[in-house]
């Protein structure tokens, strides 16, 4: 006991030292909504206790405006991981090597008519070829113009089929709005200073897209994207208490945090509305009314309107998806109706 009574005061001093800094929040927890500032003083890591490590997960200190500030916060931030798929320039390569393997193609053929047409040589057409009959040391560096011209073709035909599937890849990943460009280009420009030449990239808006599937914040931007000064006043009254730091002085380099939690919250408050609006309406109107057959047909045909125009604009929604939640709906519909006309009073 003895032995361990030093390692534990130890222990306990240290983590009494560690507690009075800022305690590390989860990664991808704030949003950026516009340009970002310069990165602030350089922290000193040179404390024994820190041991060389983050604390803080959002923390920017050392890391200078530009590249390398950018870089951490677009991992870090939940609408960060922006990157452009460069599509058209895919296409491109793509048909680049269209046209080269279709030319190495009709080359083979060429060399093939030319066996044909050798009684000597029109056995290769039918075994193993003299490079592939080879065995040990026999030979070993002399490789005939056909077995050079497939093994390039089987090269190329490798990378070109491989491109094609990662092209798939990318194109199923989620979309960037031109809002989110919009955004990044600003931040890019008024926070981190980067010339013209070096935001080329961001030129094609509606060629970007995120590995990040959970983008929560789409159905929002309207709301969190843009100088929060500048918003009509009803977007600055429900953006207010969402706003996680205050503006800054200087309006060219604004910026507010909006926690990842908050935007769930709102989300979630939204959808217990509206699923509550949709699913109860109905029923409250034709509950609380003298409706007549023709009434009841139309207020339940309108709201299943609503209901799969509101399922068809959620992203990454599936048909068949819409069609089950669609019959459940109708079933409750059908149900409440029948139970509603059966109770009326027949008198």
């Amino acid at each position: 006991m003895a032995d361990l009574a030093p390692g534990f005061l130890d222990f306990w001093r240290r983590w009494l030292k560690n507690s009075k800094t800022k305690p590390g929040s989860p990664p991808d927890a704030d949003m950026e909504m516009t340009a970002e500032a310069g990165g602030s003083q350089p922290q000193d890591l040179t404390d024994d206790t820190s041991e060389g490590f983050w604390i803080a997960s959002d923390n920017f200190d050392g890391f200078p405006p530009g590249w390398p500030l950018l870089a951490r916060q677009q991992n870090y931030y939940h609408n960060g991981s922006l990157h452009r798929r460069f599509g058209a320039l895919h296409e491109r390569v793509l048909m680049y090597e269209e046209v080269t393997l279709s030319s190495l193609e009709q080359q083979l053929l060429e060399l093939d008519k030319k066996d044909d047409g050798n009684a000597s040589d029109r056995s290769k057409l039918r075994s193993l070829s003299p490079a592939q009959m080879r065995s040990g040391g026999k030979d070993i560096e002399r490789v005939c113009e056909k077995d050079e011209l497939i093994q390039e073709i089987k090269i190329r035909l490798k990378n070109y089929f491989e491109s094609i599937l990662q092209g798939k890849e990318l194109r199923q990943l989620p979309r960037v709005s031109g809002g989110e460009i919009v955004n990044l280009y600003y931040n890019a420009r008024d926070g981190h200073g980067l010339d013209r030449e070096a935001m080329r990239f961001l030129r094609e808006c509606e060629d970007f897209v995120t590995p990040r599937t959970e983008r929560l914040h789409n159905r929002l931007e309207w709301l969190i994207f843009g100088d929060l000064e500048g918003k009509q006043w009803y977007k600055r009254l429900l953006l207010r208490p969402f706003v996680a730091s205050k503006v800054n002085s200087d309006k060219t380099t604004m910026a507010q945090r909006i926690p990842q939690l908050r935007v769930k919250l709102v989300l979630t408050v939204l959808v217990v509305l509206i699923s509550s609006v949709i699913l109860l309406s109905p029923v409250l109107i034709l509950y609380f009314s003298n409706a007549t057959k023709a009434w009841s047909a139309g207020v339940v045909l309108l709201f299943v309107l609503v209901f799969t125009t509101i399922m068809a604009t959620l992203p990454n929604m599936k048909i068949d998806t819409i069609f089950i939640a669609l019959s459940a709906y109708m079933a409750v519909m059908v149900t409440f109706l029948a139970n509603f006309q059966g109770g009326q009073c027949q008198c």
